[in-house]
């Protein structure tokens, strides 16, 4: 799946729980899609998220819907930081990193979805660049 390519795998944890087993980030980000999908169901949303991205940028509808949906599922991506996962989830696989200094992951998560997106805008026209990178920054 999509995470693999961040090189997220079961270590990293989304949320630690007292009570329950651990929830992983894949787990985690799974769960997300799944509840977009059923929330974008049950109040017929579809239509309304379509029309403002067709609005937009019809030409580059698919691209930009993908952009969405993954700024949904990829929301805790910066949450594989070593530092994150040693200090705030607690993961003995990250304990070489408890003396790390930055622990937040919100930035780094964002970079890597940058990054991620950004070669598929190379070959675009000027203003459709701009455009898409404009998008980009604004979902990231």
């Amino acid at each position: 799946m999509l995470l693999s390519k961040f090189g997220v795998d079961e270590r990293y944890f989304a949320h630690t729980s007292k009570n329950a087993p651990n929830e992983t980030l894949i787990t985690h980000s799974n769960l997300t899609l799944d509840y977009y999908n059923k929330i974008i169901k049950v109040k017929n949303l579809d239509v309304l998220i379509d029309s403002i991205i067709y609005q937009i940028d019809s030409k580059k509808f698919e691209l930009i819907k993908e952009m969405f949906i993954h700024t949904v599922y990829l929301h805790d991506l910066g949450k594989k930081n070593p530092c994150f996962q040693a200090k705030k989830m607690n993961n003995l696989d990250f304990v070489d990193y408890q003396d790390c200094g930055d622990s937040k992951h919100s930035n780094s998560g964002a970079i890597e979805f940058i990054e991620y997106y950004m070669p598929q805008f190379e070959s675009f026209d000027d203003e459709t660049y701009f455009r898409m990178i404009y998008i980009l920054y604004n979902f990231s």
